[in-house]
């Protein structure tokens, strides 16, 4: 048995130094595509923290196994031409569709303009000219104005994205909303970003600071740097198991969930009826019409804003102390609007 484990780890630690290898070359492409001259030998092995002779093995396999045309100048080194693949079959409908898809990345912040330039165009090229404006005003109607906001974040996406590929860590200076904001430095390895709700990015990482993985809402990063420091994500985490029993984006790993049963009115009952929840809710019908939902969830305060979201439509039955504290903050509001000063708060998880 002894030997078997042995074994096994061998493997594994083979599987990881041909993943990052793997990861190694993609990057090592893209920068020469997209900066060329900029890379001498002696930067890239800076950059990847490998010798020189193990850049020149990872050129050898992009020039020679895959087909990479790499020139080498006195400023760095110059892609001439990247392989071609083959001519790939694809319907009409998976055509459209993929145009439309990369019409929305335009706007996501982490995808080179360039090479998604590129893609469109031979997306275009396929589609037949009577079918092709309609494309084009699709596109143009999913596309929008980066904001303010999203030009500030795509450095960080860029950066969570290199660090994803590496599995180099991250120092990021991260504001804490439940904390008044307070600012603290943290090290932390990134393993998963995605998009919520269609308005903000969300990093799922581990936290060395809090040693546990933790969501952070990347508008809330004010400062980023990648680390030579490499990491591993664990064979078994699980992602849809960290959000169990947690309500949105929230990971509150220290409150325990709860038994919870809200009332809803009939119009309330309805919309809640037509949507999917990533949360395991159980409605049940009553004879007015109106609608009661149970689950068991962990109480955040981005719960209780739902709550809160639906007004007089929502009511919650149990637990006693979830209801205190949708009645807490209800007063405050109230009282804001008698013209007291406001402070409203939905109070820390509990």
């Amino acid at each position: 048995m002894h030997h078997v484990a042995e074994d096994e780890d061998e493997e594994t630690g083979r599987r990881l130094e041909e993943t990052k290898r793997v990861a190694r070359l993609v990057m090592m492409a893209a920068l020469l595509a997209t900066q060329p001259r900029r890379w001498p030998r002696a930067r890239l092995a800076e950059r990847f923290g490998i010798c020189e002779r193990q850049v020149a093995r990872d050129l050898d396999v992009l020039r020679h196994g895959l087909g990479y045309q790499i020139r080498r100048t006195v400023d760095g080194y110059v892609i001439d031409g990247a392989p071609v693949l083959p001519p790939l079959a694809l319907t009409m409908p998976e055509v459209l569709t993929l145009a439309v898809a990369a019409g929305l990345a335009r706007d996501s912040g982490g995808v080179d303009p360039a090479t998604l330039g590129a893609v469109m165009a031979k997306l275009e090229a396929l589609v037949p000219p009577n079918v092709l404006a309609l494309l084009r005003r699709d596109v143009a109607k999913s596309a929008s104005t980066p904001s303010v906001q999203q030009a500030r974040l795509a450095p960080f996406i860029a950066l969570v994205q290199q660090a994803l590929l590496e599995r180099r860590r991250l120092r990021i200076v991260y504001e804490t909303g439940s904390r008044n904001w307070e600012r603290t430095e943290r090290t932390v390895e990134p393993y998963y970003l995605q998009r919520h709700y269609g308005r903000f990015w969300i990093l799922t990482a581990y936290d060395h600071r809090r040693k546990q993985v933790l969501n952070f809402k990347l508008s809330r990063i004010r400062e980023a740097s990648l680390l030579d420091e490499r990491y591993t994500i664990p064979d078994d985490f699980d992602l849809a198991g960290m959000h169990r029993d947690t309500w949105g984006v929230m990971v509150t790993p220290d409150v325990q969930p709860v038994e919870v049963k809200l009332l809803f009115s009939v119009q309330a009952g309805h919309w809640l009826q037509e949507e999917d929840w990533s949360s395991p809710m159980t409605l049940e019908a009553q004879p007015d019409g109106s609608v009661v939902a149970s689950l068991h969830t962990r109480v955040t305060p981005e719960f209780i804003r739902w709550i809160l979201w639906h007004g007089p439509d929502c009511r919650v039955l149990e637990p006693a102390s979830l209801r205190d504290r949708v009645r807490e903050a209800l007063d405050e509001a109230a009282r804001a609007y008698q013209g007291g000063t406001m402070h409203l708060t939905v109070g820390k998880p509990t």
